[in-house]
């Protein structure tokens, strides 16, 4: 086999096997490494050794060694796998149309991360034959089972994984975009893959998808950061299994899971508008304030004492303020400036959440396109969190109280993942 020939069969290979693969050289016939060397040195193939990726199959993260070692591989060893360089496929015409798919057969890595603006996702957000699902720092979009049937070749699009991404330089809250594999990307159709293009951000060195998503993913590896969103329910779990210790009804009347269909809105915002941020709000007061019980404050047991629903005028006391009476009378007894500072705190913080809940209950609005949205979200979260918290914490202080454990990551601020 010549040299043009051997160029031509590993180009021929890495284009026409279904996947962009690199030809194993023991499917090469009669080649002589002499030839393979020069091309190498030509910059017109490469190839990965075992040595050097734990698939050499296909071309993950060009983890390419330098032309020396990979000269060495070819001299020592009878195993590797050849491509054609990205140099020498820029002069070849591949006839490949769609966008993505065009990027692999030009050579660019497979699991290189492409950045879209959040707005891609209206494309499905928008359309009940699709549902989005996300768990803080990954996601992937995914035809609803009763749609799965009937869908087109045009709309079955499916994103098998997609990461949260933000900003590299902060403040990170300012924006967000979306970060998606181009392996994944050259498996939608054609027409998918141009309205993805359309979407695709210009400066792709601006964002940095979330470590998370790179842990999972890429490296197999366990993301041990604790989501805020995951552990102000936990907060909620706790609170009530202290209470069940202390002999009191639960404080919160339902421990609600993310994965349950009634909290879609409880989650991070992707496309920053007022309705998604309205719809937040809405599940996060369903979580917190709707869900306070008014039962646990109306219980007389040893050390505590419990207080009236009703006003002198025989008006019912909403939950909020029931909470406040029942601290001032068994915690803050003897410390009345500390109450103050609970009413600022603890119960101003779910009256501020029931505040902003109530514009689109009782108005009309304009919805609007706002990214300062984003750090409007992250200061309420965080503060309904801490709020959340520091009531664990005062719960904790009871003498029953003190057998229920709390987890590591709930007694350490670092475990705590915002992006």
């Amino acid at each position: 086999m010549k040299i043009q020939q051997l160029l031509d069969c590993i180009t021929a290979y890495y284009l026409e096997s279904g996947d962009f693969n690199g030809i194993p050289c023991y499917e090469i016939p009669h080649f002589k490494k002499e030839d393979l060397i020069s091309l190498i040195e030509e910059d017109l193939v490469r190839v990965l050794s075992e040595d050097d990726d734990i698939n050499i199959h296909i071309n993950r993260l060009n983890l390419f060694a330098t032309k020396d070692k990979q000269i060495q591989t070819i001299q020592k060893s009878c195993s590797y796998v050849i491509y054609p360089t990205t140099k020498h496929l820029e002069s070849v015409n591949t006839g490949e149309a769609k966008p993505f798919t065009a990027m692999l057969a030009q050579g660019i890595e497979q699991f290189r991360i492409l950045y879209f603006a959040v707005d891609v996702l209206e494309l499905y957000t928008n359309d009940p034959r699709y549902a989005i699902w996300d768990s803080g720092y990954r996601g992937n979009i995914y035809v609803q089972a009763d749609d799965v049937e009937n869908m087109d070749d045009l709309h079955s699009e499916y994103i098998k994984d997609f990461g949260i991404a933000y900003p590299k330089k902060p403040p990170h809250d300012r924006d967000r975009a979306i970060g998606v594999f181009l392996r994944d990307l050259s498996k939608l159709n054609y027409e998918a893959q141009c309205k993805w293009r359309g979407f695709l951000l210009r400066n792709q060195d601006e964002f940095l998808v979330n470590s998370g998503f790179i842990k999972n993913l890429l490296y197999g590896d366990w993301n041990t950061g604790y989501w805020i969103f995951d552990a102000l329910l936990d907060e909620i779990k706790l609170i009530n299994s202290m209470c069940s210790s202390i002999g009191i009804p639960n404080l919160f009347r339902k421990e609600y899971s993310r994965d349950e269909h009634e909290l879609l809105g409880y989650r991070i915002i992707l496309i920053p508008s007022l309705k998604n941020y309205y719809e937040f709000v809405s599940a996060l007061e369903k979580i917190v304030v709707n869900n306070l019980n008014h039962d646990a404050f109306q219980h007389n047991i040893s050390g505590i004492k419990a207080i009236e629903r009703k006003k002198p005028d025989g008006t019912l006391k909403g939950s909020i303020e029931m909470l406040e009476d029942w601290f001032s009378l068994n915690y803050f007894s003897t410390r009345p400036e500390n109450f103050e500072k609970f009413k600022k705190h603890i119960s101003g913080t779910f009256r501020l959440v029931r505040k902003i809940r109530q514009t689109p209950a009782h108005e009309l609005y304009s919805n609007k396109h706002d990214k300062q949205l984003y750090r409007k979200q992250n200061e309420l979260i965080q503060e309904v969190y801490f709020t959340l918290r520091d009531l664990r914490m005062m719960f904790s202080t009871h003498p029953y109280a003190r057998t229920v454990l709390i987890p590591e990551e709930l007694q350490h601020h670092d475990y705590l993942c915002l992006y």
